[in-house]
């Protein structure tokens, strides 16, 4: 799926500075404690907040399908330009504002909630979306 600007979204700062936090992230990235935490039942996974999609990828190993969701469309095209994998699939969307309907098996974030304006409501429907 491509990932294309919609222009109801608010402009962000991580647009400004795309390749400088993949930079940093790739220094600093590290999935094992997801890994090390997934649930037995692997077929649909959800990160918040992918950034540039590195811990997607390491979670497309284990996982029927993963949705990467960023608010930043500049970190999404890197994210979607290292991805190869097929079960990938990426969403520019607001995560206080999450359009989704399923139940997902995983859900996962980092350093996310710092930014979000309303929380308790966030967690309220991350909840409503797992399994």
């Amino acid at each position: 799926m491509d990932v294309t600007p919609n222009q109801t979204l608010e402009s962000n700062h991580f647009d400004q500075v795309a390749l400088e936090y993949h930079f940093i992230s790739t220094l600093f990235h590290a999935s094992e404690f997801y890994i090390d935490n997934m649930p037995q039942s692997r077929t649909l996974a959800l990160e918040l907040g992918c950034g540039s999609g590195l811990l997607v990828k390491d979670l497309a190993q284990y996982f029927d399908l993963v949705i990467g969701i960023d608010l930043s469309f500049e970190l999404l095209s890197i994210a979607q330009h290292n991805s190869t994998k097929r079960n990938i699939m990426y969403l520019l969307m607001n995560i206080e504002n999450l359009g989704l309907v399923g139940q997902f098996d995983y859900i996962v974030s980092s350093n996310v909630f710092h930014h979000l304006s309303d929380v308790e409501s966030t967690l309220s429907v991350i909840k409503s979306l797992l399994k």
